[in-house]
């Protein structure tokens, strides 16, 4: 029942793109308020040209997440700062315009982690707790400073994805990648056993011999580790985290979530929470 009511909402939160109304829309010419906009927006540019990014710098910064370079960011991040440059002016109100920047950057991040290697679906639904955080965020420095953490987030996500395809085997790479597109749900050895179309003996020992770990362990530290997540950077209660992830009751959750952390899941939040305030 609560997972119902849960999907029930996303769908809601969700919206479609309406090409049916697109299609019937005057698009072909630009309209003379943006005409205008825009002409003003040139002049501005041309009394302060050293100010935007630039594509190059830009794209240099795409590539540390493209490459699964987080090492680099900090980098490319001075960069910006050295030269004192900024993203253009979208909106005449200072928290939302820190707010639009971080949209247009978490955007771009977003496509170059996906280029990199990450599976769409986790790529946009992390892109999604991202933007909501950003969205509730009333303190620009706090918008800024997610800027760079969902950068390094990327980036290192990148990392760890061509590490496990330089390391495993197809068999254990494929259960990995099953594992990751559904942790929220109940993921059994015998499932993985009859992807790969081996003995579940044969690949228990497999997977556990290349990565150090059972897959039992495996799939529990992967849950536990997107509830982190989710614990620190959305609003959804803690029952529904467990849900969400698979968890038999919320019991077991906080049980599991507490020997792997030495916390409870609650715990964690207020921890991770009073944290942040503090850095502002």
């Amino acid at each position: 029942m609560l997972r119902r009511c849960i999907l029930e909402r996303l769908v809601i939160m969700k919206v479609r793109l309406d090409t049916k109304t697109m299609k019937n829309m005057k698009y072909k010419e630009t309209p003379q308020d943006i005409i205008l906009a825009y002409r003003q927006a040139m002049f501005d540019q041309r009394e302060t040209p050293d100010s935007t990014i630039l594509y190059r710098m830009e794209e240099k910064l795409q590539n540390c997440i493209r490459q699964g370079e987080p090492e680099r960011l900090e980098e490319c991040l001075q960069e910006f700062d050295d030269n004192n440059r900024m993203m253009g002016c979208m909106s005449k109100d200072p928290l939302r315009q820190a707010q639009y920047t971080f949209i247009s950057g978490l955007t771009l991040a977003t496509r170059s982690a996906i280029e990199g290697g990450i599976p769409e679906i986790e790529a946009y639904n992390l892109s999604d707790v991202y933007a909501q955080k950003a969205d509730t965020s009333k303190k620009i420095d706090e918008v800024l400073q997610l800027f760079a953490v969902v950068y390094y987030d990327f980036a290192k996500r990148v990392q760890r994805t061509k590490k496990q395809r330089r390391s495993y085997s197809h068999p254990v790479s494929l259960c990995i990648s099953y594992i990751l597109d559904h942790l929220h749900y109940q993921i059994t050895l015998l499932e993985l056993a009859r992807l790969c179309k081996l003995s579940p003996q044969y690949l228990s020992a497999l997977f556990r011999k290349e990565t150090g770990r059972t897959i039992t362990d495996y799939i529990m530290n992967e849950k536990l580790e997107t509830a982190k997540q989710m614990i620190t950077y959305s609003e959804h209660t803690l029952q529904e985290i467990s849900s969400y992830l698979g968890f038999c009751s919320h019991s077991s959750f906080t049980a599991h979530f507490r020997k792997y952390y030495g916390s409870t899941p609650r715990e964690y939040r207020n921890s991770s929470r009073t944290y942040h305030l503090e850095l502002h």
